[in-house]
């Protein structure tokens, strides 16, 4: 054998895919956050957290997996389109944070 590991090419594809499953999340929270008319949130991966944050602007926010199971959607306005999606398995944890205040 010529030094390879069994476990090295999995692990690089794996760490591979990771990279690019959470710029691609982070992008897209930067782009369809941006196009908010509402309340505005935010959702990234911050370690093996995933914190989604809102303003003080009132809005319904669902939080459920895709029909895989393997994809998290966050659903601004729980109107059934995806503005997130997180890859399950980047995460352990969840923190969402919405501001409301009284004037």
């Amino acid at each position: 054998m010529r030094g390879r590991h069994e476990g090295e090419p999995h692990q690089r594809r794996s760490s591979s895919r990771r990279t690019l499953l959470l710029l691609l999340g982070v992008g897209a929270a930067i782009l369809l956050g941006a196009d908010h008319a509402s309340a505005d949130y935010t959702a990234v991966l911050n370690g093996t957290t995933l914190e989604v944050t809102g303003d003080n602007r009132s809005d319904q926010l669902a939080l459920r997996l895709d029909a895989s199971g393997t994809m998290l959607e966050v659903d601004v306005k729980n109107d059934g389109t995806s503005d997130f999606t997180f890859d399950r398995s980047l995460f352990s944890a969840i923190s969402v944070s919405c501001a409301r205040f009284a004037r």
